[in-house]
């Protein structure tokens, strides 16, 4: 798997006209495994999961044409759940 953070990362797809996408650009995880008490709270959660964000350039392009205002597009999930089996 490629270190996201040293380069650029391009993907190809083609999508059907009627169809909506959602593509992860920036992404985290932590969970409250972690012996940090910080991380405990959902709080503590979100912030270990944004971390390194800062460093991250949001740009995609759509038929080679780059989107515009990006950002105002971003969303964040809400906290779950995971299993583990």
């Amino acid at each position: 798997m490629p270190d996201i953070l040293s380069g650029k990362e391009e993907r190809t797809c083609t999508i059907p006209h009627e169809k909506a996408i959602l593509v992860p650009l920036l992404t985290g995880f932590c969970d409250d495994d972690n012996t940090d008490p910080n991380i405990k709270t959902d709080e503590g959660l979100r912030n270990c999961a944004m971390q390194g964000n800062e460093y991250g350039v949001l740009s995609a392009s759509l038929d080679g044409s780059k989107l515009q205002d990006i950002n105002l597009y971003r969303t964040q999930t809400r906290l779950f759940q995971s299993y583990r089996t």
